[in-house]
């Protein structure tokens, strides 16, 4: 859902069941060390390289 990036994070955090952005934000960099916005931005370049190949 998160790699989905018409999907708005207000829409993510409702359908992942979290109380509030800020608690899917604190989850997501725990969990991945990162930010989503940053992780958003680094699948939008892998997905443009995997295109170019």
């Amino acid at each position: 859902m998160i790699e989905d990036q018409s999907r708005s994070l207000p829409a993510v955090t409702e359908l992942l069941c979290f109380s509030a952005r800020s608690a899917l934000a604190r989850w997501f960099r725990e969990r991945f060390g990162c930010s989503i916005t940053q992780w958003r931005s680094n699948a939008k370049s892998r997905s443009s390289l995997q295109q170019a190949e």
